[in-house]
């Protein structure tokens, strides 16, 4: 769907030509796609149902069944407060890859050195990383593998590559920064372990901060990464990376 440019609001099976994105990445919610798209540094979301039946309500807006809707982004880029309704203005700067789970969307905020949480009426805010007041946390905390830290305690430097594993039944958002892949808890967003994070891979300095390389070794204290951009898990628990600087 689409042609590069911008457009939304409408339904691309009546008007084909006037879909003008350039998507990032996407994800589904059941059967419809959710999509960053950099021209605007907005989240779209696409209902692909056929009939008023599939008309849906998501993350505080109606969309209505063949129809792209915009639904987080002012349509240019930038940094605002954390918004507190669904009717308050929220910026992206290089919104690319997205993960959904259990009605929230995550999204990397690459230039803004974040992660998003989209709460299901809407609302976006700073999950990990720079805070919306431009305050970009001092330390990479929760450096080891037992101890969390509230993710926006945390520096995420180029977040990029969001990704929900499952780790024995519980659902964990892995991501990558700079230098170092990450992970906060999502399971249950009532708990009070909900935005908790740590360090997964990624040697950190004596100052406390991720240091660069291509060391490999323990995950902890011995291995480095180059900025890691996707993820996957297999059967047996193992990890699996890209990274931007040329190596899985």
């Amino acid at each position: 769907v689409g042609q590069a440019g911008l457009g939304a609001d409408r339904k691309p099976a009546e008007e084909p030509s006037k879909m003008r994105f350039q998507p990032w990445d996407f994800t589904f919610d059941g059967n419809n796609i959710i999509f960053t798209e950099q021209n605007s540094s907005s989240i779209f979301y696409y209902n692909r149902g056929t009939s008023a039946a599939d008309d849906v309500t998501r993350f505080g807006k109606s969309i209505s069944f063949g129809k792209i809707v915009a639904i987080s982004g002012l349509g240019n880029a930038g940094i605002l407060p954390n918004m507190t309704s669904s009717t308050s203005d929220f910026k992206y700067q290089g919104a690319r890859q997205i993960a959904y789970h259990n009605q929230r969307l995550y999204v990397a905020d690459f230039t803004n050195n974040r992660i998003v949480v989209v709460k299901e009426d809407g609302v976006a805010e700073s999950f990990v990383g720079r805070l919306s007041n431009n305050a970009i946390p001092a330390n990479n905390a929760g450096s080891n593998s037992t101890t969390g830290a509230s993710g926006t305690t945390q520096r995420c430097e180029e977040a990029s590559g969001v990704a929900v594993i499952n780790e024995s039944g519980t659902n964990y958002l892995y991501f990558g920064c700079r230098y170092a892949i990450k992970k906060a808890y999502i399971h249950d967003h009532a708990s009070l372990n909900y935005g908790f994070t740590q360090i997964v891979v990624g040697k950190p300095n004596v100052a406390g901060d991720v240091a660069a390389g291509r060391e490999d070794g323990h995950p902890m204290n011995a291995a480095r990464v180059g900025f890691p951009r996707t993820f996957d898990i297999d059967n047996n628990g193992n990890l699996y990376w890209t990274e931007a600087n040329g190596r899985v």
